[in-house]
């Protein structure tokens, strides 16, 4: 009962998914628990449970393979949804056995399942989890070239968050020129450190041509900048004297703008705010409208300034909730 329990608060509830999946990752070889997870993968009725056990698993460091999830794991492999795939590929790469990687290359193989899941395949397939293939990189730069926000945040996180070599650095920045904001702040992650001189500047070359980079702070691109070979400093500073006259044209604006809210119509407000153009409610909620991708923006006027508000409504990407940060 404590399990199930804790599986059904652990969807919604961040600190019962910890000690559900602590739980797990203890005595996922013990009884009744190895029992219970097959019973929760098995369970055709209520699909969030098998959810909850495969993130659990997939969390774990090391779990011994039992005969009784199997056939709940397939199942999960062969799900419609590309979350639940990629949930039932992380759970069989934390489980000790091969069995699964035949099945795994078949998947990562398959042309016309999505990019994050090919990806994810090939990841658990990799024997080291820090590095990117040149598969898997290559479909990563695909995602982030070629797909909608979503899918190019999070293959932007899959990047940033692996070693990569020097010419994969070189040739990603390649895909910054055009990157959305969300995407461009986490891919310029990977240089932070010292650089070769050609990747250096064909990062400056991308700084110089990216058409969202205004929209990333300035102080996450001079962390990046500082670390240049000295030959590249001239250049890169008087790029970011650029940045930095453009953050105070911004906060001049916004200066002129703030009187403004005095005036504000509040029934108008609503209705662009729920309006298709402006598609604020399709992250954000409000009381019970809305939806749930960004954060909640119910009490948001208790804990934020005005000019605060209005820069997050002309520069949302200048100020991200950390909760709510791009992650893999």
């Amino acid at each position: 009962a404590l399990l199930r329990t804790l599986a059904k608060s652990a969807i919604n509830e961040t600190d019962d998914a910890a000690m559900f999946n602590d739980l797990i990752a203890a005595f996922a070889s013990a009884e009744p628990v190895a029992e219970y997870i097959g019973l929760c993968l098995d369970d055709t009725n209520d699909s969030s449970l098998g959810v909850a056990v495969l993130q659990a698993l997939g969390q774990s460091p090391a779990v011994a393979l039992d005969d009784r999830w199997r056939k709940g794991l397939e199942r999960h492999l062969d799900a419609e949804l590309a979350s639940t795939v990629r949930l039932a590929i992380r759970a069989t790469s934390s489980i000790q056995t091969d069995e699964y990687d035949p099945r795994l290359r078949s998947i990562a193989e398959d042309g016309s399942r999505s990019g994050l899941v090919r990806v994810t395949a090939l990841k658990a397939l990799s024997k080291n989890g820090s590095e990117l293939s040149e598969d898997a990189f290559r479909v990563l730069v695909d995602l982030l070239d070629n797909s909608g926000p979503g899918d190019a945040d999070e293959a932007a996180a899959m990047i940033a968050s692996a070693r990569l070599d020097r010419g994969q650095l070189e040739q990603l920045t390649g895909s910054l020129v055009e990157a959305g904001p969300s995407a461009l702040r986490v891919l310029i992650r990977p240089y932070g450190r010292s650089l070769p001189p050609s990747v250096a500047e064909s990062l400056l070359d991308a700084f110089e041509g990216a058409r969202n980079l205004e929209r990333v702070p300035t102080s996450e691109v001079s962390d990046v900048i500082k670390r240049f070979p000295s030959e590249l400093l001239p250049r890169a500073n008087a790029f970011l004297e650029q940045l930095r006259q453009s953050d105070q044209n911004r906060i001049e604006m916004i200066d002129q703008l703030v009187p403004m809210v005095e005036k504000a119509s509040p029934e108008r407000g609503r209705e662009v705010y729920f309006s298709i153009p402006a598609a604020c409610s399709t992250c954000h909620r409000v009381g019970k409208e809305g939806g749930v991708i960004g954060p909640d923006l119910t009490t948001i006027g208790r804990n934020r300034s005005t000019q605060d508000l209005i820069e997050s409504i002309l520069f949302p990407s200048a100020s991200i909730v950390r909760q709510y940060e791009t992650y893999v």
